[in-house]
């Protein structure tokens, strides 16, 4: 079931001007185990249900983190070595 909800007069500053710009937004359901409804978003770029759409700097439409390659802090800095690191790490430990 799709369903369309429209963003009323979305105002953004971009480019040092502001714009006045409708958003439709695609919406859809996904039946739950005990009973009732989960509401997801369509991302318009991928087509792919998603919980949340993102707006960011410098965007002019929302859509999923996936389409604007976003990236977890934690997966963009990890704190502990790769798996690669660990493993060559136990490599030169047996000799």
């Amino acid at each position: 079931m799709n369903n369309i909800l429209q963003a009323l007069d979305d105002k953004r500053l971009f480019a040092g001007a502001l714009r006045d710009k409708a958003t439709w937004l695609g919406l859809t359901t996904t039946p739950q185990p005990f009973g009732g409804q989960r509401w997801w978003f369509i991302c318009p770029r991928t087509g792919r249900r998603t919980a949340k759409l993102y707006l960011p700097d410098g965007a002019l439409t929302f859509a999923s983190r996936q389409a604007y390659r976003l990236a977890y802090q934690c997966q963009r800095n990890p704190s502990r070595p790769s798996l690669a690191a660990r493993l060559q790490t136990a490599e030169e430990a047996r000799r």
